[in-house]
């Protein structure tokens, strides 16, 4: 087994001193797992007609790093969240087929016209596809909370749009982007240079036209904020950026995001919402950087993940404080509802992060016109440049 320096080191950068409770507690976790579990034994199906197979578990650990089966223990813990999972996995297919007829629809001819060569049409396609499907999930599951009709139309429009906006800034535009996209989001005309650039212009259009919305609703200021974050994620490519600026900008971007997705449903966003989801969304900001840990530390992006202080207990526990609130504020059946599709995306998380290639068996098939709404759910989407396969398994210790 590892010893406990593999556990505490991140701990210990985060915190500054090895002696922390938080050290002590994750320490004490997994021992306790461990003598719990070293005692059991695993009895996997009949294989072949043949005697069941009988595995050790104390084999099993042998081959988790501690920090693995900490984030494991970690979901257990946080069934609290899990009500109503099982009725949103068996409608999850329905739903996913749903979205993506709706994605071929809106967004598909838009991406059609717009991008002339055939082999980044079918990369955006895909991209986008995959990334709408499951994003409209998460704003259907707000919609559900907070009593506001479900717009699907406007759901894979904007989740689209989130993907592509985010991929701009992390991939392909320049800084140019910055005042073009202030522009376009303060009412203005963009003048596009390639046809990315264009497909962005496009779909916002749609969007704005589709909202139907004064220009003093919150979700434009939400818009503006996020502008004003992204443009500063661009510090993320240092890896000298300040561990306060880091965190700042995580939040914000992420919050602020969410507050878009979430405010196209809801019209005239009150402060005390408009402040929840802000909150949600910078703790799935965290739980998607925990998530692409290894695409980007390999495009050199810095994130509390990559700088190894940023644990799932730690998302957890955020999202547990904020679930207080919400059900404070929702009432508690519709936020327990909605922590639900929460939970679930912690554990994809959690298997993206520790057995990153699964479901990355064809990155283009996702975006094909024949491709099936739960194999767009199931397969992680690529981004405009970054491939989703290119993630390597995080083993030991990360």
């Amino acid at each position: 087994m590892l010893n406990d320096r593999r556990l505490t080191g991140p701990i210990r950068s985060a915190t500054g001193r090895a002696g922390h409770p938080r050290a002590r507690c994750d320490r004490a976790v997994f021992q306790s797992a461990k003598t719990t579990l070293i005692h059991c034994e695993l009895s996997a199906v009949t294989v072949n007609h043949q005697r069941p197979i009988r595995i050790p578990l104390s084999e099993i650990i042998d081959y988790m790093d501690k920090v693995t089966l900490i984030d494991f223990i970690t979901l257990i813990r946080s069934a609290e969240f899990s009500p109503g999972l099982l009725g949103l996995v068996i409608s999850s297919r329905r739903s996913a087929a749903d979205f993506v007829e709706e994605f071929e629809r809106i967004v598909r001819p838009v991406i059609d016209e717009t991008v002339t060569e055939q082999e980044v049409r079918d990369r955006v396609s895909a991209s986008l596809l995959a990334t709408s499907t499951k994003l409209s999930f998460l704003i259907r599951g707000y919609a559900q909370m907070a009593n506001v009709a479900f717009r699907i139309d406007l759901a894979v429009l904007g989740s689209a749009l989130a993907r592509l906006y985010d991929d701009l800034f992390d991939e392909v535009g320049g800084p140019h982007l910055d005042h073009q996209l202030a522009q376009l989001f303060d009412g203005a005309d963009a003048v596009a240079t390639n046809d990315v650039e264009q497909l962005i212009i496009r779909l916002y259009q749609e969007a704005y036209r589709l909202l139907e919305r004064t220009a003093d609703d919150p979700v434009f200021f939400s818009l503006i904020r996020l502008h004003e974050y992204q443009i500063k994620s661009r510090q993320q490519r240092s890896q000298s950026i300040p561990a306060g600026t880091l965190l700042d900008i995580t939040l914000g971007k992420g919050g602020h995001g969410l507050a878009v997705l979430f405010g196209m449903m809801r019209p005239a966003m009150n402060l005390t919402e408009h402040g929840l989801i802000v909150e949600l969304g910078g703790a799935l900001q965290l739980l998607d950087d925990y998530q692409d840990f290894e695409l980007d530390r390999l495009n050199g992006i810095t994130t509390n993940a990559t700088r190894y202080c940023l644990s799932l207990s730690e998302i957890a526990m955020r999202l547990k404080s904020l679930r207080r609130d919400m059900i404070a504020f929702y009432g508690r059946r519709k936020a327990h509802k909605f922590f639900c599709v929460v939970y679930a995306t912690m554990w994809i998380s959690y298997f993206r992060r520790r057995i990153p290639h699964i479901g990355t068996r064809n990155s283009q098939s996702s975006g094909s016109r024949t491709a099936t709404a739960l194999g767009v759910l199931l397969t992680p989407g690529d981004n405009l440049l970054q491939n989703a396969a290119d993630r390597t398994r995080v083993w030991p210790g990360r």
